[in-house]
């Protein structure tokens, strides 16, 4: 018994002796030896991807002369046996660990206090720091768990570095700064940063659940802040400041001031609750979408750059773009101006400048929407160009009413807007609108700009002797029923009420569906807008055209009953059905015009849309196409068939069997059979023909 008494206290005694030979850490301010381990602590359970384990061996430190403190971390192997301490060191405790993981398990004022994993968990360092403490990892990764951490924390060099909170889910404090430089991947997780968070030249970096009162990052890859509060109490700092980084996302974080990103690619900011308002500074950006499931507005400060770039801001409620808001997609030196669009499902109250002009060597204007079940528009967009083709806005509402006062937007608004762009108001019937346009107040303008109105149901003209009018080289698209259903009318409320083209080199064009009447069909009785419209008298021929619109198989066929008029089709046409169905015979479709007594003398404009599946079997006739003869002074163009499927005797053609007229822009797909002058045109007297793509059989 006596001898096992005696050996226990021989080991005891050496390795009582063997702690007290091998070296410590030193603290500045606390004991030179290690508190007691305690038992191991579990390795994080996502390491990053990129980790390489390093070795896990102490080295020890000797304190800085410098009033702050510095840790270091290196990457050799092996290290010194011996603690080198330095007399008057600077109270700022330190710690200096070679690939060794600590992890400490408690807050703690000082070292001496904490509790720690005397066993190294990984290849990755986890430090506790305090009263402004310098991290140098040299390309090693750091994982920090809970904690309180005062004053100030710089990092740099590291492989990976994460603040991840405490184990118990618990928010960890920061009493000061952190800053970090040159990493891979950076993760801050629930954390307090009294004064701020700065972050440069790093690949990934992810802030998310982290109350701070700055957040500074530049020169990084992919940037991510989510879920955070940030306070500056200070409305001229940016709470969010983003440098040259390449992807930034900003989700669901409440801030008093502004975001400001400058020279960064691809820029998302996505809002929370049902009221998203913030100054948003965006300089030299390629690309920003701005997002909120509720309301968002643009205040007045925002300023955002992006050159030739693509700007969203997209609202599940209403948009507002505040009066003094300025965003610039203008193209430099020979780029076009960039796009802007504007989306919400309730309303767009547009107040704001936006401008995407050619560049000014050379280019053309860019492209803007906004679209909203309501849209109002007091602003002003540019999209000229000085050496190019000036750019589109295009206004997409349900309803929309162009007036004085009440209205979405006063006829002074428009006409000004129309010197600076082309002008599309194009209405839907979503949320239980007609989709109906009413101009309420005379619009003019002088520019080549072209105004087009597009509605889903009828446009209406006129109260008071409303005018539309155009002193240069501008046109006029009016474009009823947009939705091809075959209702909507083009209507003037008096003869007071015009269209003004006699000082204007433009065009007019509309686009309508006649009425019928019990003698007559639809195309029999074809509006007369005759005492609406004052014409340029100089301009051969007019500088107006009013087209029929053919939305249906039986609309093109019904062209017959007027073989003088001018028709466009509102849609494309499935003709599929002339094909041995119940309405037509076994020769299929009627050629429109058939050469001995009618022939097809008015305009025939598909609209770039399609005929698709045409037949015709009439081995036995001449004149055989979808036109079977037209006169000099007709004109088919912009419309392509697509397998049709076309039979005649002589003068077989798709489009047409015989045309003294003018064709261009048109072209068949499909087969066409006859004795004699067979192809997709059977004669074709006058033409400006675009490739045709046919067989011939």
């Amino acid at each position: 018994m006596k001898r096992r008494v005696s050996l226990a206290l021989l080991i005891a005694t050496a390795l009582l002796l063997t702690q007290m030979l091998a070296p410590s850490p030193v603290f500045a301010d606390g004991p030179t030896t290690m508190p007691v381990a305690a038992s191991p602590t579990p390795a994080p359970t996502n390491p990053p991807a990129n980790f390489t384990p390093a070795s896990t061996t102490l080295t020890s430190v000797s304190a800085p002369a410098s009033a702050a403190s510095t840790t270091t971390a290196s990457n050799s192997a092996s290290s010194s046996s011996s603690a080198n301490t330095t007399a008057n060191a600077a109270p700022d405790p330190y710690l200096l660990f070679n690939g060794t993981t600590y992890r400490f398990l408690s807050d703690c004022g000082i070292f001496s206090n904490c509790t720690k994993s005397a066993t190294p968990i990984q290849a990755a360092i986890n430090f506790f720091a305090q009263n402004a403490a310098t991290i140098v990892a040299n390309d090693r990764a750091v994982f920090v768990d809970g904690g309180t951490y005062r004053e100030n924390i710089s990092i740099n060099g590291l492989s990976n570095f994460s603040l991840r909170g405490s184990a118990n889910g618990s928010r960890s404090v920061i009493d000061g700064s952190v800053t970090i430089a040159n990493s891979i991947g950076i993760n801050l997780s629930a954390f307090t940063v009294q004064q701020g968070v700065a972050v440069s030249k790093s690949q990934n970096v992810a802030v998310t659940s982290v109350t701070t009162n700055q957040i500074k990052i530049s020169q990084s890859q992919n940037v991510t802040v989510s879920n955070s509060q940030v306070t500056t109490n200070d409305a001229t700092k940016p709470a969010i400041e983003v440098e040259a980084s390449e992807k930034v996302h900003v989700e669901n974080v409440n801030l008093d001031s502004f975001i400001r990103v400058d020279n960064s690619a691809h820029v998302s900011i996505i809002g929370s609750g049902v009221n998203a308002a913030f100054d948003l500074l965006a300089n030299n950006v390629s690309a920003l979408d701005v997002l909120s499931s509720g309301n968002l507005t643009l205040s007045g400060d925002s300023r955002v750059t992006s050159p030739s770039g693509l700007v969203n801001l997209r609202a599940g409620g209403a948009l507002t773009m505040a009066r003094g808001s300025v965003i610039d997609a203008s193209g430099i030196g020979n780029a076009n101006g960039g796009a802007v669009n504007m989306l919400a499902s309730d309303a767009v109250n547009f107040y704001g400048t936006i401008l995407a002009r050619g560049g000014t060597q050379s280019g053309n204007g860019g492209a803007v929407e906004i679209s909203a079940h309501q849209v109002n528009y007091d602003g002003v967009i540019d999209l000229r160009a000085a050496h190019g083709k000036t750019g589109m806005l295009l206004l997409d509402p349900t309803d929309f009413f162009i007036k004085f006062s009440g209205g979405n937007i006063t006829g002074a608004a428009l006409s000004s807007q129309l010197n600076a762009a082309n002008v599309t108001i194009q209405t839907s019937s979503a949320g239980g609108q007609a989709g109906n346009i009413s101009v309420q107040d005379s619009i003019a303008w002088s520019s080549a700009n072209t105004l087009t109105l597009r509605a889903h149901n009828d446009i209406y003209i006129g109260v008071f002797g409303t005018t539309i009018a155009n002193t240069g080289a501008g046109s006029l698209v009016l474009r009823a029923d947009s939705d091809a259903d075959g209702s909507g009318d083009i209507e003037f409320d008096c003869a007071c009420s015009q269209v003004v083209f006699n000082l204007s080199t433009g065009t007019i064009t509309f686009f309508y569906n006649p009425t019928a009447t019990l003698l007559l069909t639809k195309y029999e009785n074809p509006t007369d807008f005759s005492a609406h419209v004052l014409l340029n008298s100089s301009i051969v021929g007019g500088n107006f055209t009013a087209y029929m619109l053919v939305n249906t198989l039986q609309n093109l066929q019904d062209m017959n009953t007027n073989v003088n008029g001018n028709y466009a089709l509102g849609t494309d046409i499935d003709a599929s059905a002339t094909n041995n169905d119940a309405g037509f015979t076994t020769a299929g479709f009627m050629p429109i015009g058939d050469g001995n007594i009618t022939n097809f003398g008015g305009i025939f404009n598909g609209d770039m849309h399609t005929i698709t599946g045409l037949f015709i079997n009439r081995p036995s006739t001449d004149y055989v196409g979808l036109f079977g003869s037209t006169l000099s002074d007709a004109t088919l163009k912009n419309v392509g068939l697509v397998s049709a499927n076309i039979t005649g005797q002589s003068l077989v053609g798709a489009l047409a069997g015989q045309s003294f007229s003018i064709v261009s822009n048109s072209y068949n797909t499909g087969a066409v059979s006859g004795i004699k002058s067979a192809g997709w045109w059977g004669r074709i007297i006058l033409a400006l023909l675009a490739i045709p793509t046919t067989r011939v059989r």
